[in-house]
């Protein structure tokens, strides 16, 4: 932004009351005023945009002969600031316009002098995402092309051919509709051509919704006609919108949902889709399904109230799904706890990864930075079957499993597949999130699920567990790499661990936190499971790795009932409760070959109960990152950190560990992946950030306060020496 014509000094105290009135009564977006509420050729409207983690006041300047200007501020003082410090002239006369519960201010300004506002403190052009209508332009505005869109009409057969007569590359808009209006849908919207459909953001009224369900007709029929879009075209946007379905939670029948793209086979896929800051909310099946797709990003969304899966990716290469909510998946929350049979049951998906049918997998996905709660039928964030998948800094709360790299569904003649060189680091989970009210705590960590629809409700344990290494003996994982996560209020009832492993080969376990909230005793007494780290019978595992873990445990740090481990290492863990429910032992042992070093703290327990035989794995020297540096971005509270290490993870290390310090000591900042050239792919959709393996923003610093930075390296049990120290002032 180069300059800024800000309003008169005369208008500073009403912009600033208003603005401040936007922002107590919550996010209020920027929309179009009726041309007949202008008050002279050119006004100006103050008021707030919310975003998901931040609100800004705006000022938006309507000029009837030059093009509009909009600047963003981060508190009614910057914004007051700007206009005592520029305004030059009071307006003729100024007015308090309301509209669909929207407040502006509206002055004229004709015959007005300002100066170039260059010293104005604005944060940018367009916070956050550029996304909506307001922000990609004009458009074809589906209600002036025939859709009525006010409450009560059918809608489908006009937008159906707006979509269907768009030009290639069209910019088609679901206008910011009054309270209570929609557009209603009867069947789904088939987008067959590259366009982008588009609304005015989360925080608008840019509403499609379905009117009239459809058949149940089970969980692998019509699936098309069940959805809001339809997506069979690559080079499709879809934006800033809010779709919403006719309801979730019918048995079994998982055939609605919000957007469905499919391409046509994994030779044929459709590309270049991008699915950014729209809401999407109650259906059967799926939130956001992407299939048979490549080049994708999924990013902003808010999906909540889906039957089966939140975010579901399929058979599906380069993408990325970041800073998306999902929320309630699974079990609606009309359901009574005592009655789930007209709900929908079995395994469900906030977000996964899956595939390989005719051994097409799914690969190349970075899945960072979401939010997940409320799936008490499965796993919160889950690998099904996909290779080369980074699953990075996500937060799930109160799921049955927090995390999982699983092999593939069986598919008939084909056998499954494995879940080849996954890595999750840098994520927090919590089972039991006593502060939020979840869902397991009226039922104490149990639920009451039905085993058949024709049958009462039995009683089943949750599972409790944070992380799942899933396999079979054939074939064997291999690669996964579980690095710098936390995972609270694990292992606390039957069938319940912090990290179960099975066959997986090569595996690096280390860095992690595995705690309790004190002093909440497990739920069965005495209790029958909770280990740090339990290795299944019957699977041969060679090569793993478990260090520098911190583990609550009810009975061991590491339980291994296979006889057929080899080459295990344990080094510099430390079990750290001390309960009633204390761990008798460190680690109990059926055989194999480890290599148990002397710097676990197994506190007052035993530490091996067992035998097994003894090795002795060697270490190795791993050098420390160069040249670490810290850039502040001006006026956001963050800071970019780089630093250069020219060797990949196959040849030297796994991942690198950043601490952060005001004063005192460093404390953790984050664990970040190594350099490995897999998360580098390249992809053709021009709106995917290529992942920078050696830089990370660190974000939400406090201000006018000088940080300082370390970072060091990980190789297996293995670090390196600290970086040198860098110090970087943030305004």
């Amino acid at each position: 932004m180069n300059s800024s014509k800000c309003t008169s000094l005369y208008a500073a105290a009403l912009l600033a009351s208003v603005a401040g009135n936007a922002l107590a009564a919550g996010a209020t977006p920027l929309v179009a005023l009726p041309a007949a509420a202008a008050s002279g050729t050119d006004r100006v409207e103050a008021g707030a945009k919310g975003t998901k983690d931040s609100k800004y006041l705006f000022l938006h300047v309507t000029r009837a002969k030059r093009a509009s200007e909009k600047y963003y501020f981060n508190s009614d003082a910057d914004l007051n600031a700007c206009l005592v410090r520029l305004g030059q002239k009071q307006p003729k006369k100024s007015l308090e316009i309301k509209w669909h519960n929207y407040t502006f201010v509206t002055g004229d300004l004709t015959g007005q002098t300002v100066r170039q506002a260059d010293s104005c403190n604005w944060v940018a052009e367009t916070p956050g995402p550029a996304v909506g209508c307001g922000a990609l332009g004009q458009g074809i505005n589906v209600v002036e092309r025939g859709a009525i869109c006010n409450g009560s009409s059918d809608d489908t057969v006009a937008i159906q051919g707006i979509l269907d007569t768009a030009a290639s590359g069209a910019l088609v808009c679901i206008p910011n509709l009054p309270d209570k209006h929609r557009c209603g849908l009867s069947n789904s919207l088939a987008v067959r051509k590259p366009v982008r459909l588009s609304g005015f953001g989360k925080a608008a009224n840019s509403q499609l919704r379905r009117i009239t369900d459809h058949p149940l007709t089970g969980s692998t029929a019509t699936h098309e006609a069940g959805a809001i879009l339809h997506v069979t075209s690559s080079d499709v946007e879809i934006s800033g919108l809010k779709l919403i379905g006719f309801g979730y939670g019918d048995a079994n029948a998982r055939n609605t949902h919000g957007i469905l793209a499919t391409g046509a086979s994994f030779a044929a896929p459709i590309s270049n889709l991008t699915i950014r800051e729209n809401v999407l909310t109650s259906f059967r099946g799926r939130g956001v399904s992407l299939s048979n797709a490549q080049d994708f990003l999924v990013q902003g969304n808010d999906v909540s109230k889906a039957g089966y899966a939140g975010i579901w990716f399929y058979a599906v290469q380069r993408g990325v799904a970041k800073k998306n909510s999902v929320v309630d998946v699974g079990s609606p929350t009309q359901c009574a706890y005592t009655d789930l049979r007209n709900c929908q049951y079995g395994n469900a998906y906030p977000i996964v990864v899956t595939g390989c049918e005719q051994n097409n997998c799914s690969t190349d996905v970075i899945i960072s930075d979401n939010y997940v709660r409320e799936n008490e039928l499965w796993v919160g964030i889950m690998n099904h079957g996909g290779e080369r998948i980074l699953i990075d800094s996500n937060k799930v709360y109160d799921t049955s499993f927090l995390y999982a790299n699983t092999v593939s569904e069986a598919y008939t003649g084909f056998d499954r597949k494995a879940s080849h060189d996954t890595t999750f680091i840098n994520n927090f989970g919590d089972i039991h999130p006593t502060f939020m009210g979840g869902r397991f705590d009226e039922l104490g960590g149990w639920m009451i699920r039905p085993s058949r629809t024709d049958l009462a409700p039995e009683i089943a344990p949750l599972h409790a567990q944070g992380q799942w290494l899933a396999s079979f003996p054939d074939p064997v994982t291999r690669g996964a790499q579980v690095i710098g996560n936390t995972y609270r209020n694990t292992g606390r009832n039957g069938q319940s661990n912090c990290i179960s492993g099975d066959a997986s080969d090569h595996a690096v376990i280390t860095h992690n936190i595995c705690s309790w909230d004190t002093p909440q005793p497990p739920i069965s007494s005495p209790p029958i499971a909770g280990y740090g780290l339990a290795l299944a019978a019957g699977h041969s595992q060679t090569d793993l790795v478990f260090a520098h873990n911190v583990v609550a445990a009810c009975r061991a740090m590491i339980s291994s009932l296979s006889p057929s481990v080899t080459n295990m290492l344990v080094q510099g863990n430390e079990l750290s409760n001390e309960l009633t429910y204390a761990a008798p032992y460190g680690l109990t042992l059926a055989g194999g070959s480890w290599d148990v070093r002397s710097d676990n703290n197994f506190k007052k327990a035993t530490p091996v109960s067992g035998t097994y035989n003894r090795v002795n794995i060697a270490d190795r020297v791993v050098p420390a990152p160069k040249k670490l540096r810290a850039k502040p971005i001006a006026g956001s509270g963050s800071v970019l950190l780089t630093w250069d290490y020219p060797k990949t993870s196959a040849e030297s290390h796994d991942s690198f560990y950043i601490e952060h310090r005001t004063t005192g000591a460093f404390e953790r900042q984050a664990y970040r992946p190594g350099n490995d050239r897999k998360w580098v792919f390249k992809s053709t959709n021009s709106q995917l950030t290529p992942f920078n393996p050696l830089s990370y923003l660190v974000e939400k610093l406090a201000r006018r306060t000088t940080h300082e930075f370390r970072i060091r390296t990980n190789d297996r049990q293995n670090v390196s020496p600290w970086s040198a120290t860098v110090s970087v002032k943030v305004d």
